[in-house]
């Protein structure tokens, strides 16, 4: 997303193949989105407490930009934002024969589907801040409006469309240098907060770990504090002294 925006916003012409998404508004009700997720006990929820491990690991990334720009709709940056910039949507990626690239039809469904989230997560938050008692303190419930995408192609011809360059932003394989039985099949260490089956093995920081905020930098101290006590509390099983690291 950033990087469509940043090439449009550089003169170049941009088509974004669109795939399951996670939009939110970067500020809601006068708070940045994340500080409702801390609020609302979101970051906090451990990996025992969702119904589908599988489909909460697959959870994609939040639509958010980092940087303040209030003339540019409050700073948000969703693919509403990109097509009023010129941006071309089209649906996910499938193929490519030649220089024809195939997209699938379903972006409609994509944004709607979004949208759902997204809403889903401000009913929670509203709730939470009558529930707080906290509706004198920050703003009217104003959200987003809808995303209305224009009838998007499934074929493409790349280069009679005079496109020369095309950017793959689609993550990364983990660990496919690390050859250890603690794998899972989709590449990720297989642990419990943090400990694995195999010795001297640990790990920290992967997506959702054990909480929803464990692959973020404040979120992947608890998984560090569990694998150093585990740690401390194996010295002390050795006959060594352990002295306790203070709390981050």
């Amino acid at each position: 997303m950033q990087i469509a925006d940043e090439l449009i916003r550089a003169g170049r012409e941009v088509v974004l193949a669109v795939g399951r998404h996670a939009r939110m508004p970067r500020r809601y009700r006068g708070m940045d989105s994340f500080w409702w997720l801390e609020a609302t006990g979101r970051l906090a929820r451990t990996i025992n407490e969702v119904p589908n491990i599988a489909a909460a690991r697959r959870e994609t990334s939040l639509q958010l930009v980092g940087r303040a720009e209030p003339q540019l709709r409050g700073c948000d940056l969703d693919l509403g934002a990109l097509q009023a910039r010129g941006v071309r949507l089209l649906g996910r990626f499938e193929d490519v024969l030649g220089t024809v690239a195939s997209f699938r039809s379903d972006l409609r469904d994509q944004v709607a589907e979004a949208d759902k989230r997204m809403h889903r997560f401000l009913d929670a938050v509203d709730r939470y801040i009558d529930q707080a008692g906290l509706s004198r303190e920050v703003l009217p419930p104003v959200r987003p409006g809808r995303i209305h995408v224009t009838d998007p192609v499934t074929r493409l011809d790349l280069a009679g469309e005079h496109l020369q360059t095309v950017v793959v932003a689609a993550g990364y394989r983990p660990h496919p240098w690390l050859h250890v039985p603690v794998l899972e099949s989709d590449g990720s260490i297989r642990q419990q907060r943090g400990v694995t089956a195999a010795p001297g093995l640990y790990v920290v920081g992967q997506y959702f770990q054990h909480r929803r905020d464990s692959s973020f930098i404040d979120g992947a101290r608890h998984d560090a504090r569990y694998v150093v006590d585990h740690l401390l509390s194996r010295r002390t099983s050795h006959g060594q002294v352990a002295t306790r690291v203070p709390a981050a």
